[in-house]
């Protein structure tokens, strides 16, 4: 196919012959923009099923949002102690400078998000809570020195989780359902649990997918860790988590769309 031939492919596919030739949004803003909008519609129609599947109205939840914010810090506080308990290591000045990079790059504020080294190989390469991103600095280090941008990826993956307030949300989801629980029927119960993995399992999926979003080079870390997890690993699927595969052919699929936005595949680059 020639170069005029895959040009057209390009264009039908993407439908934006003006962000190509000028005059409009480029071919990856769209693709990055239908993302962001796709994921934003999930996130309200999965709030709307739940208040529906609780009993909860809108207000009720509002009023949630409001009153848990110190019962949170409470929970929160109680695992940066734990984490600082656990470890004796000072934070890695790569490693923090690493993460302050990412922080600013996702618009987050780094007075507000404290930075904890971790060092317990029970724990995952990283993890979040609302206010603080802990470095599993022996996992960190052992990585970064094989692949830092998967390292990176997993980074801005975490940070996403900050950025999309889950770490909160899930505190106060779990404060409503209490408030309701006594109310609720077995088939509520049901539908509630059955609710709430498929929801971990999309806050897992959007940040794998926003990291992506960040650059072609991020989406293909993104791609290369979890194709190497779903290798590594047994392929199932937990009440938090979807599968290494859904993971890996999710990202996959963000990132060939990005490629194809920037004619990387179609016009002969690397795919």
């Amino acid at each position: 196919m020639n170069v005029s031939a895959r040009l057209m492919v390009v264009i039908a596919l993407l439908g934006v012959m003006p962000g190509i030739f000028g005059g409009g949004e480029e071919p990856l803003a769209l693709v990055i923009q239908e993302y962001k909008n796709d994921l934003a519609e999930r996130d309200r129609a999965l709030h709307q099923e739940v208040r529906g599947i609780l009993g909860a109205t809108t207000g009720e939840w509002e009023k949630i949002q409001k009153s848990s914010k110190r019962s949170y810090r409470a929970v929160e506080g109680s695992l940066k102690q734990e984490a600082k308990n656990r470890c004796s290591q000072p934070l890695n000045e790569a490693l923090k400078s690493m993460t302050q990079e990412l922080i600013w790059q996702v618009d987050l504020d780094p007075a507000e998000i404290e930075i904890i080294p971790e060092s317990s190989y029970a724990y995952s390469e990283a993890y979040t809570t609302e206010h603080a991103i802990f470095l599993n600095q022996p996992l960190l280090l052992q990585a970064n020195e094989e692949n830092e941008m998967q390292v990176r990826g997993s980074l801005l993956h975490e940070l996403f989780h900050i950025k999309c307030g889950d770490n909160y949300t899930a505190h106060c989801l779990n404060q409503l359902c209490d408030k309701k629980m006594s109310y609720l029927s077995d088939d509520q119960i049901i539908k509630w649990n059955d609710w709430l993995t498929r929801w971990h399992h999309f806050r897992e999926l959007r940040a794998d997918i926003l990291a992506c979003l960040e650059g072609v080079r991020f989406a293909q870390a993104r791609v290369d860790f979890t194709k190497k997890n779903f290798y590594a690993y047994v392929d199932v699927e937990s009440e938090t988590h979807p599968t290494w595969s859904t993971r890996y052919k999710t990202v996959k699929l963000v990132l060939e769309r990005m490629q194809v936005a920037l004619g990387k595949i179609l016009l002969g680059g690397k795919s």
